[in-house]
């Protein structure tokens, strides 16, 4: 059998393929040669910058203290429900039972800290308006242009988290009282205002929070309901005031 004939060689002078080189580490088991990061003037692009870690920063979680309620503690509210107050007054000699009802605008602001996980405790104060109508044994008294009532409250409380609802339960115990301003322009006389002395009040909060972003704010809406028990004198009769209200709270929490 007669062996085939080597392939001839290439004329003299003709250019061979050129060698390939690699860089160390860098030869590619399969496919083409592929240069190196950094060969040629590319740079590699750093190890932060790669597709997965970017992704994993899109989609990142609230970093640590991020939707948690822990340290300082700053509440502001704003509400409106209904309100108002009974107590005694003597009117033409009798002592007559006094109702007074109306629309009820609220303000509050609780500053504090966390005490223990989900376990708030705060100082508050909070403020309750009314324009309200009155009856004196059950019959509406229209001898007034306006009445308008002041419950004000300033107390200690504590406000507790169900996580992860974000539900609250808010108390606050404290003292209160209640101020009452009667206007009689059309008897000649501009304004009467009634005050009591300090005495007990109390409020109770539930509601629930959702948290704004990544941030430590949360916003808010609960029903809330206020009481305050003082003593009052009204033309130079004692007697005790009874002041309420509930409302719809609005809220803005900063923990």
């Amino acid at each position: 059998m007669v062996a085939p004939a080597p392939e001839p060689a290439p004329p003299a002078g003709y250019p061979s393929a050129p060698p390939v080189y690699y860089a160390p580490g860098y030869a590619p088991a399969y496919g083409p040669a592929q240069a190196p990061p950094g060969y040629y003037g590319i740079e590699a692009a750093p190890a932060e910058y790669s597709q997965p870690t970017y992704q994993a920063l899109q989609g990142r979680q609230p970093g640590p203290g991020s939707h948690e309620h822990e340290g300082f503690y700053l509440h502001l509210g704003t509400g409106i429900g209904a309100g108002g107050a009974s107590y005694k007054e003597r009117i033409g000699g009798n002592v007559s039972s006094v109702r007074t009802r109306g629309i009820a605008l609220t303000f509050d602001v609780g500053i504090g800290g966390r005490v223990v996980e989900n376990f708030i405790l705060h100082g508050n104060l909070t403020l309750t308006f009314y324009d309200v109508n009155k009856k004196v044994d059950g019959v509406e008294d229209n001898g007034y242009d306006a009445i308008n009532s002041t419950l004000w409250m300033i107390g200690a409380g504590g406000t507790y988290y169900v996580m992860p609802h974000n539900l609250y339960f808010t108390l606050v115990l404290g003292t209160g009282g209640f101020t009452e301003s009667r206007d009689y322009e059309t008897f000649g006389l501009r304004e009467v205002q009634i005050n009591s002395s300090a005495g007990f009040a109390s409020s109770l909060a539930i509601g629930k929070e959702w948290w704004v972003g990544r941030g430590e704010w949360g916003i808010g809406a609960a029903i809330k309901g206020m009481l305050a028990v003082s003593p009052i004198s009204i033309s130079n009769f004692d007697t005790t005031v009874t002041g309420h209200s509930v409302t719809l709270e609005f809220s803005a929490t900063l923990n």
